[in-house]
């Protein structure tokens, strides 16, 4: 059971509710009771018996979370939900800003500081990327899954958003590799394989999302949050790793266009 009466709390609640309240069974914890008073709101959910993945992480777990984010690419998003581009961005949409910070150009991969110019460009598409209809969870991390008799349930809702399908995979698979998985390419595989598109399709994501988490991880510690420019720094590691690879080499060996 959730409960709030602190502003932010209040929010997030009700719109973990009217997420949580429209996902198809299986997806995510079902809603038992929910409350919305003026001493409070109150969010009663289904106790789900299972455990998170990784430690160690198999191909098993991904492949049910693989099948459980093909599920939610078809969910259609409720009528009025906030679009993903209008939260994401300016957020996800960092590379002007690292290029005018010399700490953080100091402590990107080489290839990628030779290659400003181009993820700026790759950035100019990260609006038309997000744009969807479907539900997008927006908070996707190994804590925030639970495999329960083999299926993959997610946690955590009150960020879900309308946009495109799979644009959750791209901010997934960084929590994966950081966390002793395989790497993010290797793991896309598996997606591939229930219906996610190439890694190229989703390249102004994978950039976005690691501009996010390179310039996050450097900006100031939050009180109330201890922990989390660690916690950014750690998935930033392979996320600008991935992203490297992608624009020097992808897998099958040609450079991108």
């Amino acid at each position: 059971m959730r409960c709030g009466l602190a502003h932010d709390s209040l929010h997030f609640l009700r719109e973990e509710i009217r997420a949580v309240a429209m996902l198809p069974p299986h997806l995510g914890p079902s809603v038992r009771a929910a409350f919305d008073t003026d001493a409070g709101v109150a969010l009663v959910l289904e106790a789900i018996d299972g455990r998170h993945p990784g430690a160690p992480w198999t191909a098993g777990d991904l492949d049910a979370i693989a099948a459980t984010m093909a599920r939610l690419s078809r969910t259609p998003a409720p009528v009025g939900m906030e679009r993903a581009e209008d939260r994401m961005i300016p957020g996800f949409t960092r590379w002007a800003e690292i290029a005018e910070d010399p700490r953080l150009l100091a402590g990107l991969p080489m290839p990628l500081c030779a290659r400003i110019p181009e993820l700026r460009e790759i950035e100019s598409g990260f609006r038309d990327a997000l744009h969807g209809d479907v539900v997008v969870h927006d908070d996707l991390r190994a804590d925030n899954i639970l495999i329960s008799d083999g299926e993959a349930r997610l946690l955590d809702w009150p960020h879900a958003r309308r946009g495109a399908a799979r644009v959750d995979l791209p901010c997934l698979l960084p929590s994966v590799e950081a966390s002793g998985g395989p790497r993010c390419e290797d793991a896309w595989r598996i997606f591939e394989a229930h219906g996610a598109p190439t890694q190229q399709a989703l390249l102004p994501v994978i950039s976005g999302f690691a501009s996010f988490l390179w310039f996050n991880q450097a900006q100031p510690e939050i009180p109330q949050l201890p922990g989390l420019r660690a916690f950014q720094r750690q998935q930033a590691v392979p996320a600008l790793r991935w992203l490297t690879s992608l624009l020097t080499g992808p897998p099958d060996g040609s450079p991108l266009a």
